[in-house]
């Protein structure tokens, strides 16, 4: 072979040896890291509204109409010997009924407050238990959904009696509370009024002319917890939670997404219900409890179907009926004429 040949064959040669090893170089190095994902963005869910500052109802202008007196603010009660004069006592139905003792809400509250509207009316009176039974439903709110409040519409008078704005909450039995609310951004939304929904769970609510309308759906999130807060409670026997079919609907959907006890969801089923013969209940809950035990013996009349489970204790009517029936024998005019009245309420014909 010529040295030029021979020249040309070794760097062929070295060539090779240089891929070669550069080849497995390549093949021993571990393959590159791929870039490490992002971090997952959270998305901050929206705090809930701060509550507004507790406003007691303005004075009246000169001239402005005035929610009309109908009854009296402390209505007579017959009080046998010895009764205690304190809590108050739902007499009659709620249609035609009054209320001894009202309540005033317990105002202001961390976890309830009044519609700006309603507020205005006055109608802010209520019974222990119902008061017992909203401040729980409220603070299981406000337990699982912090900072939210419970915005509460129309009550009774301080005597009871008729209002212009309901058929019933006569007697201290019914309450109006108003849905939770979301605006297009999930965020919570505070209202100045009860909103009728459409079925779908939306309003559409026109602040500006100039401006497109606020979107606000029914936040069924917390109002499930609502209800559920209001289920759980034992501080009164619920006979109905009104609310319109669609919305009901949407309740029980989210009962059943959260895995909510068989029966709970029953009961929910049963007092969740929209009346006939009256508005559909399309812009707020509207709660109505059964007669007390103490109710009873004051003459608390019960109307409609019972609430699951609910069995009215008769004992302590029972017992003020024949203390009462013993007093016909009274000596005293006085309590001879108590008890008549007494046993009047009762409805009883031994009077």
């Amino acid at each position: 072979m010529s040295p030029g040949r021979a020249l040309r064959a070794s760097r062929v040669v070295g060539a090779l040896v240089c891929l070669t090893w550069i080849l497995s170089a390549c093949q021993s190095a571990p393959a590159p890291l791929p870039p490490p994902e992002p971090p997952p963005v959270v998305a901050t869910p929206p705090a809930p509204p701060e509550p507004p500052p507790y406003i007691p109802p303005p004075a009246l202008a000169e001239g402005q109409w005035v929610l009309p007196e109908v009854g009296a603010s402390d209505p007579y009660f017959p009080y046998l010997p010895g009764e205690d004069t304190t809590p108050t006592r739902s007499i009659g139905d709620v249609v035609t009924g009054h209320l001894i003792n009202a309540r005033p809400l317990p105002l202001p509250h961390p976890h309830l407050a009044v519609l700006p509207v309603q507020r205005t009316r006055g109608l802010m009176y209520t019974t222990d238990a119902m008061i017992a039974l909203i401040e729980d439903a409220a603070a299981h709110v406000a337990e699982q959904h912090p900072g939210s409040v419970v915005f509460l519409g129309n009550f009774g008078r301080k005597g009871g009696g008729d209002i212009p704005y309901s058929v019933s909450h006569n007697n201290g039995r019914d309450a109006d509370l108003a849905f939770f609310m979301l605006d297009a951004e999930g965020t919570p939304a505070l209202l100045d009024d009860l909103l009728s929904l459409d079925d779908q769970g939306q309003v559409q609510v026109v602040n500006d002319e100039a401006a497109p309308p606020r979107v606000l759906r029914f936040d069924v999130a917390r109002n499930w917890t609502l209800v559920e807060g209001l289920l759980r409670s034992e501080a009164a026997e619920l006979q109905y939670i009104f609310i319109s079919n669609p919305l009901r609907a949407m309740l029980l959907a989210e009962g059943r997404r959260r895995g909510a006890p068989r029966d709970l969801l029953t009961r929910a089923a049963t007092l969740l219900v929209q009346p006939g013969g009256a508005l559909p209940h399309d812009d707020h809950f509207h709660l109505r409890i059964h007669c007390t035990p103490l109710d009873l013996a004051s003459g608390c009349v019960e109307r409609g179907r019972r609430g699951p489970g609910f069995r009215p204790d008769l004992t302590a009517r029972r017992q003020l009926q024949a203390r009462a029936t013993d007093l016909l024998a009274s000596p005293t005019p006085e309590l001879r004429a108590t008890a008549v009245e007494r046993l009047a309420l009762l409805g009883s014909r031994s009077a």
